[in-house]
């Protein structure tokens, strides 16, 4: 029997990065009996495209047959795209699906997970869930990065915490318990997303170290890791600058805009390194948020790791200065963005001009081949008549 190992997030857990491996890396895995199968879904979010590295998604895929987004009900695309995963099934072992919404999502359908397995098993595939988990402070600071970056939110982090961030299932034991108690637990597969935890047969273990060694799978049995950071996120005055641009309008405010602070960010020459901060105003606060999970946390290291200390997380909380931005860094960098945003359409109407003249000289070429075709059928005409 065939198994789906299904990889659910959490976000912020390297999931691009591990899904364009995956991707970059598919005749590999086939030829160690693991496919990461592209059906050629793709879904548009906001003004562009996900990522068709995310082969999950179908899963979660809003159904709209009626016209409207329905997350209570699986997309038409669901049926057919398991039936391909049974056909994968008899060539392949191993199965990985991949969505990092998953693990949010599947919360918003009664029936998500019994369905799930229930669909799968009827097709004669077995179900494991593969879930990374990342220290909840941690966690929320770079959520919030990535909302300011890609949505029109124009929150601050306290503001954030006090809503987004309570939507979230941060909770792990919660909802590891809710997903364990219809698939089993023996079908969990709970990794931790931090350096001194990943496993594998290398020297300095990584992250795609360690999603390898689930399949007993070594980075030197062939695989090429791209050096290239992905889904890389604001931070310093580019973010504050981003979260103060949010206020916008939706019609003005997109993929141009994050280009825009991109191109200034890598051209500013009066930028200095970063450094690390937080965005939580004291360690106190910091240490205050996470102590609401300790019981919980523990409770997944015991039952989920079978660590007997309890311990889930071993990195403590680095003593790092709040996130802030001078006033000066600001207006120099809303001046640079400004600058910037006056070249881009400076250039933009330089091509639109050289293309309106081509095409009026294209005009000109048309409307002259027209005037010398009406004088010979003219003369022609005459010549007819009088013969």
């Amino acid at each position: 029997m065939a198994t789906v190992y299904l990889h659910i997030g959490l976000p912020k857990t390297g999931t691009t990065a591990l899904q364009r491996f995956l991707y970059n890396n598919t005749d590999v895995l086939e030829r160690h009996g693991v496919s990461y199968p592209d059906f050629g879904l793709r879904y548009k979010n906001n003004s562009s495209y996900l990522s068709f590295h995310k082969n999950g998604r179908f899963l979660i895929a809003p159904n709209t047959s009626s016209g409207t987004r329905d997350f209570s009900r699986p997309a038409d695309e669901y049926a057919p795209t398991l039936d391909k995963i049974a056909e994968l099934g008899k060539s392949y072992e191993k199965i990985i699906i991949s969505d990092e919404g998953i693990w949010k999502i599947s919360g918003n359908r009664e029936n998500f997970w019994s369905d799930l397995k229930s669909d799968l098993k009827s097709r004669g595939l077995e179900l494991k869930v593969i879930v990374y988990l990342r220290r909840q402070d941690s966690f929320v600071q770079s959520l919030y990065a990535q909302r300011v970056k890609e949505t029109k939110q124009p929150f601050t982090f306290e503001e954030y915490l006090a809503s987004e961030a309570a939507v979230w299932p941060l909770d792990f034991k919660k909802r590891l318990d809710h997903i364990s108690g219809i698939v089993g637990k023996d079908a969990m597969l709970v990794r931790i997303y931090e350096k001194g935890q990943y496993q594998g047969r290398e020297e300095e273990p990584t992250l795609f170290s360690d999603f390898l060694d689930i399949f007993g799978l070594a980075l030197s049995d062939g695989f090429q890791v791209e050096q290239e950071q992905l889904n890389s996120s604001f931070d310093g005055t580019y973010l504050e600058l981003k979260r103060l641009l949010n206020i916008l309008p939706e019609s003005i405010n997109g993929s141009a805009l994050q280009k825009t602070l991109y191109e200034i960010g890598s051209l500013n020459p009066y930028i200095q390194k970063s450094t690390k901060t937080t965005y939580f105003k004291s360690r106190e606060v910091q240490q205050a948020f996470l102590d609401q999970f300790a019981e919980s946390n523990s409770a997944v290291a015991r039952e989920y790791l079978g660590r007997k200390d309890g311990q889930l997380f071993y990195e403590r909380i680095p003593d790092l200065p709040q996130e802030t931005v001078s006033t000066e860094e600001l207006l120099r960098d809303s001046l640079l963005f400004y600058g910037r945003t006056i070249q881009r359409l400076e250039k933009q109407n330089a091509e639109l001009e050289q293309k309106l003249e081509k095409l009026e000289a294209e005009l000109e070429k048309k409307r002259s081949r027209n005037v010398v075709a009406l004088v010979k059928n003219s003369v022609y005409s005459r010549t007819q008549k009088t013969s």
